[in-house]
């Protein structure tokens, strides 16, 4: 990947796109890419502080739980999309899991070229600090998405916020890497309804199936079917 080439990516969708053209030329000087083969951890909770990271290519899983709860899958990232601030901007440990759901390419901010900036320069700080916000819009948008009483509508949702509305393509012709179980998880509905929605969607033109795949044929078709009458 070329300088050119990240800033492409980068300038197309989420935190660093809203930045001048400068910083990210900044941040993308800083980074280093990372490259991940499917199920491999990025970090997990409790870990050490790390960097910051932004996807470049292919899916990095959330997984997110409490002292009470184990981990569970709430959440696929997409490139564009920036994390692991948190312990940089205000110290501690991890307190999610982040983990490849297909072959991936990251930049990587370390964090020891990240602190002498965040102590040194307020401007870049504050720019910073506004990944923060962009990681809050997603959590609403989880939120908001469970929220849905309707499980196949709830199901739609969730397929749209994990394949960013169908704005990133896919990495493969045949779709994005997603399957019934872990859309399930996401959902917080059986399998069994998982394959009845999504039998719904493919008659109605919406959606294509395959083996571990998920193709969307018509975005705006599968927003009406899961935003309406909200």
């Amino acid at each position: 990947m070329t300088p050119d080439d990240l800033e492409q990516t980068f300038a197309a969708r989420g935190w660093l796109s809203r930045q001048p053209q400068s910083f990210r030329a900044r941040i993308i000087a800083m980074g280093r890419l990372v490259t991940l083969a499917r199920g491999a951890p990025v970090f997990r909770m409790g870990d050490d502080p790390g960097g910051v990271y932004g996807i470049v290519s292919g899916g990095i899983a959330v997984l997110g739980g409490t002292r009470w709860q184990l981990p569970t899958l709430a959440h696929i990232e997409r490139a564009g999309d920036w994390f692991g601030h948190g312990p940089a901007l205000g110290g501690g440990l991890r307190i999610l899991t982040f983990q490849a759901s297909e072959p991936s390419v990251l930049l990587q901010l370390p964090l020891d070229q990240l602190r002498p900036q965040l102590r040194g320069d307020p401007d870049f700080a504050a720019r910073l600090a506004q990944m923060a916000d962009a990681s809050t819009e997603t959590v609403i948008w989880m939120a908001r998405d469970l929220l849905i009483r309707d499980s196949a509508r709830r199901l739609a949702a969730v397929l749209l916020r994990v394949t960013a509305m169908g704005e990133v393509p896919p990495s493969d012709v045949d779709g994005y890497a997603v399957n019934q179980t872990e859309l399930g998880e996401m959902a917080n509905i059986s399998r069994h309804q998982v394959n009845r929605t999504f039998a719904v969607l493919q008659r109605a033109g919406l959606v294509e199936v395959g083996y571990n795949r998920v193709r969307l044929i018509d975005v705006e078709g599968l927003m009406v079917f899961a935003y309406k009458e909200q």
